[in-house]
């Protein structure tokens, strides 16, 4: 356990620290080459139309501009998110024949300057012819609705359906059934950084350097778009000012800068405007829910059925995902014997919707932990109850046979409960005062691969040095979490010496193994137990040449404290310098070792899971409808907490998100037209709006892992929106169907 380590458990600040907070940490917009050409790129000004002509000749006549594309110009590969399910592309670098939202990319403008460039792409003049479109998924669904794809017989991106247990029979034990409609919002992902990309195509060599969390997947992409072998590509992430999801897949700064280098034989850097952010990039999916749940008269859950239709925007992106992320986290993390799911991803003529943090599963979990209110209530229960009597327990299983190695729910929800003062508060508090309940689980890495089956998920090395210096080669991506951070501890707790004498190499796929990057909380499982087995792999080696050398076998030693020591007498040993020193000159070169991580064959969602509960106590303002969070308490089973201050940091984020949406944000649109594509008119919670948050890890040791770690953060995000709504109820009594919740719907209780 951690208090056994010399780092596994120690809260060390994150390895970037010093060079953020001294303004040195150089993001991709702050890098720059010799004859840098800057781009721009015109967008389209409607939801739907049949490109006739773009009339480029005044815009390519400007006095600067080097070169302006369009659809025609480029190459004729489709693109999309699943790389390895290309029959499912249905995008371009440029649009070519239609236009499907406002902002999808119809031309762009290369220039020896940005002004020049903002100047030249306001003189193209488009000629669309406007088509019907559709921007309600619901209106999309109905026979006659205006196709978005006219070569689909409807609407439909994907239809989903999953069933386990005997739905009908359930319902027929259940005592008390609640069968309600939720809605939830578009919200944009609002990263501190745009999305920017630098590219420079010399010697038939493309070099990208992005504000990416998978530069691996941006590689692939790039190949498969611009028909270029992958291993002419090298992909970068400096320093990334967040992604929360929104820089998972590969957007027109990358493909659009990477052609257009190409193109001028320069490198050309493209930044998005926080307005393109909103319009070209991703948004979490709205999402339609009719929920109907059973639970018998000992509050047990029977049985559920639950439809979704989810608003995808105008094309496929990450197609099924979100749908089999909604079947899993409305039956996580409880027992629901028999549950029939339906969804439907639709298209309609709005900015495409994909991943943000707790993908899939914010929506699913509003609406069941909603419900587990309103039953409990129905029963005379107390809510902590009802979920105690049906959250999961450690070696149950999944519908989808998965076993649950580890699980600390139930002592999540009590914990919770004991430290927010829930038995003193709940229904006991003035009026306008509130206390609510929710709990998750979630994934620790997506058990699917994004690139090839055939490839492990994580790839580390490690190579030590005649001298000793250890150097890591890892293309994890880094984007804020402390993920390099965790990687060094990793390694430093298996060869014993500290992280700070540890070089790391990290998301260069030119220098470092195949990582699938940074996404569904996988970094700390996949890529963190892919460290631990290449640490391990050196230190079999070392161990081998230290054994020889002290007379004794491998297994009677240790690495502590810079040193290689026998472990029952410690005072025998050598140093880790002259342990590396001798089994490099052994070796006739650097000690190297490998590590790998996939998931066991056949796991269908994830390795394992993280659990745990959030309690937020509320104030109503009952003259304005205002909602004040004043304190949020977040247990959180995370298995062992590698750097417990990073934990903590990616809780609070996660929660303050999650109030966000609940509360706050929500992307608005009229006639397929946003009116909040900026910060001021999109509201995200400032540090006058996130409360206090009290954070405990509930400690579990997952046999997964690293050392026992396992998922820690996104999950946080899930269950505070149902949090929140559920102390509402506590405080006025107003049930919240639908998100975001304004003061406007709070007084028409």
């Amino acid at each position: 356990m951690p208090s056994d380590y010399a780092y596994i458990g120690k809260s060390l600040p994150g390895v970037d620290a010093p060079a953020k907070a001294r303004g040195e940490a150089r993001y991709t917009g702050d890098l720059g080459l010799p004859g840098m050409l800057h781009a721009r790129i015109l967008r389209s000004p409607i939801p739907h139309g049949r490109i006739v002509r773009i009339d480029t000749a005044r815009a390519a006549a400007t006095p600067g501009v080097v070169a302006v594309i369009t659809g025609q110009d480029c190459p004729n590969s489709p693109v999309g998110t699943w790389l390895n399910l290309p029959k499912i592309f249905d995008q371009y670098i440029l649009a070519k024949e239609k236009v499907r939202y406002v902002g999808e990319e119809i031309a762009a403008v290369v220039a020896e300057d940005e002004d020049t460039a903002a100047e030249a792409i306001e003189k193209i003049v488009p000629e669309l012819e406007a088509l019907p479109a559709v921007f309600d998924p619901e209106e999309a669904l109905k026979e006659g609705a205006p196709l978005v794809h006219a070569a689909k017989e409807r609407n439909i991106s994907i239809r989903w359906a999953q069933a386990h247990g005997d739905v009908v029979a359930g319902f027929q034990k259940a005592r008390v059934v609640r069968e309600d409609r939720f809605k939830t919002q578009a919200v944009s992902h609002v990263a501190l950084e745009p999305h920017v990309t630098l590219a420079h195509y010399e010697n038939h060599q493309l070099t990208v350097w992005s504000s990416t969390q998978v530069p691996f997947y941006v590689s692939r992409a790039l190949s498969i778009a611009l028909q270029l072998p992958e291993e002419r590509i090298r992909v970068i992430k400096p320093f990334v000012g967040g992604g929360f999801g929104g820089k998972t897949e590969t957007y027109g700064n990358e493909f659009i800068a990477a052609f257009l280098a190409m193109v001028t034989g320069r490198p050309v850097r493209l930044s998005f405007t926080r307005e393109e952010v909103f319009l070209g990039t991703r948004r979490r999916h709205p999402m339609i829910l009719d929920v109907k749940t059973g639970v018998d008269a000992e509050g047990i859950l029977t049985a559920c059925d639950c439809r979704v239709i989810a608003d995808g925007g105008a094309y496929t992106g990450y197609g099924l995902t979100p749908l089999i992320l909604a079947y899993t986290f409305i039956n996580l993390p409880f027992r629901i014997p028999a549950l029939k799911f339906e969804g439907y991803r639709v298209f309609t003529n709005l900015p495409i919707s994909g991943a943000q943090r707790g993908f899939g599963g914010i929506q699913p979990r509003f609406a069941l932990e909603s419900q587990l209110d309103m039953l409990a209530e129905a029963l005379g229960m107390d809510p902590v109850e009802i979920r105690l009597k049906n959250c999961i327990q450690p070696g149950e299983k999944l519908p989808s046979n998965h076993q649950i190695r580890s699980c600390g729910l139930r002592e999540c929800i009590e914990e919770t409960a004991r430290i927010s003062g829930w038995q003193e508060k709940r229904g006991k508090l003035p009026r306008g005062r509130g206390i609510g309940i929710g709990c998750y689980g979630f994934v620790s890495g997506a058990a699917l691969h994004r690139l090839e089956p055939h490839l492990p998920h994580s790839e580390t090395s490690i190579r030590i040095q005649e001298d000793g210096q250890v150097e890591v080669f890892s293309g994890a991506a880094d984007i804020g979490q402390g993920s390099d951070t965790l990687i060094l501890q990793i390694v430093a707790e298996e060869l014993g010496i500290p992280p700070s004498s540890i070089r790391l190499v990290a998301a260069d796929t030119r220098l470092t193994r195949p990582d699938m990057g940074s996404y569904s909380s996988r970094v700390t499982l996949m890529a963190g137990k892919a460290t631990q087995n290449a640490a391990v792999n050196v230190k079999e080696k070392l161990f081998a040449v230290a054994a020889e050398k002290l007379e004794v076998t491998p297994a009677d030693l240790v690495a502590r404290g810079g040193q290689v020591q026998i472990a029952q007498t410690p005072q025998y040993g050598l140093s880790f310098g002259e342990v590396a020193q001798l089994a490099c000159r052994e070796a006739g070169g650097p000690i190297q070792g490998v590590g790998t991580y996939s998931p066991e064959p056949g796991t269908f969602m994830s390795p394992t899971f993280s659990f745990g509960a959030n309690v937020a106590e509320v104030e109503v303002d009952l003259e304005t409808g205002k909602v004040r969070v004043l304190k949020v308490w977040g247990t959180h089973d995370c298995g062992v907490a590698i750097n417990p201050l990073a934990v903590t940091g990616q809780v609070e984020g996660a929660i303050g998100m999650g109030l966000g949406q609940a509360l706050l944000e929500e992307m608005g649109f009229q006639g397929g037209q946003t009116f909040q594509a900026d910060l001021i008119a999109y509201p995200i919670p400032t540090a006058f709006e996130v409360p206090e948050i009290e954070t405990i890890c509930v400690p579990t040791e997952d046999p997964v892992g690293p050392f026992g770690a396992k998922e820690a953060g996104e999950g946080t995000s899930l269950p505070i929106v149902a949090a929140i709504a559920n102390a509402i109820h506590d405080a006025i009594g107003l049930r919240c169907f639908e998100l975001p919740i304004r003061p406007e719907t709070v007084l028409q209780r």
